[in-house]
C-alpha cells in the first residue's frame, strides 16, 4: 500500500501541521562492560584500516575517527597522551565481561601486528566522556558537516585534511558523517552588485 509518510512530513513540516504532546523511548540498561581500542596510522593506511575494521567479526558500538589536531584536544580532555600518529581511530565495545574481552582480543588478532592501545572498564570512561562531550572547538571560524558512504569516509577525511586552513576532524567510522571545524581568518565577502 502507498501513500504519505506520516513520521516525515510531519518532521518536514517543522511544526506547522501539528505538534508532539507524548513521545515514547526505548530505554535498556548501562552496559556491564566498555572498552576502547585506540588505533594510530598514517594518512596512506587509513583507508586500509577502516576497510579491516568494517570487516571485522567484532562489532563495535563506536568507530570514531579523528586527525591529529582533533585527538589532540580529545585526549588532552580526558588527561591521556595522545597517539603521535596522523589520524587515530578509536573503537569502543559494549556489552558483557565476556563479550567485550572476546572482542577486544578478536580486534587484536585481526590487526595482526598494528600497534593499539586497549582501555578497558573504568579506564576507558574519562575516553568516552570526552568523545561524547567533543562536539565543538571553540577556536573555530566555520564548522561543516558532511554525510558520506561508510566506504568513501577516508578519502574524503583525506581530502578535508589537506584544506589550507588548520582544520579539526572527527569521523563516525560505521556511519560516515564527519564533522570538521576549520580555524583560521574566515571572513564574509561583500555581494557583488550587477
Amino acid at each position: 500500500m502507498a501513500g504519505y509518510d506520516l513520521c516525515k512530513l510531519l518532521i518536514g513540516s517543522l511544526g506547522t501541521l501539528g505538534i508532539i504532546t507524548q513521545a515514547t523511548f526505548k530505554l535498556r540498561p548501562l552496559a556491564e562492560e566498555q572498552a576502547l581500542v585506540t588505533l594510530g596510522c598514517e594518512p596512506a593506511s587509513l583507508e586500509n584500516l577502516l576497510n579491516a575494521l568494517h570487516g571485522s567479526r567484532t562489532r563495535p558500538v563506536a568507530l570514531e575517527v579523528l586527525n591529529q589536531a582533533a585527538a589532540a584536544v580529545v585526549f588532552a580532555q580526558a588527561g591521556l597522551a595522545a597517539p603521535p600518529e596522523p589520524w587515530v581511530a578509536i573503537v569502543g565495545y559494549e556489552g558483557n565481561k565476556d563479550a567485550v574481552s572476546w572482542q577486544v582480543q578478536q580486534l587484536v588478532k585481526e590487526l595482526g601486528g598494528m600497534s593499539l592501545e586497549a582501555r578497558i572498564g573504568f579506564t576507558s570512561e574519562p575516553l568516552w566522556r570526552t568523545l561524547i562531550e567533543f562536539n565543538a572547538w571553540p577556536e573555530s571560524k566555520l564548522t561543516f558537516k558532511a554525510n558520506v558512504l561508510p566506504s568513501a569516509t577516508a578519502a574524503f577525511c583525506l581530502a578535508a585534511a589537506g584544506l589550507a586552513t588548520p582544520t579539526v576532524l572527527r569521523a563516525h567510522g560505521g556511519t560516515g558523517i564527519v564533522v570538521g571545524h576549520l580555524a583560521g581568518d574566515w571572513t564574509r565577502s561583500k555581494p557583488r552588485k550587477s
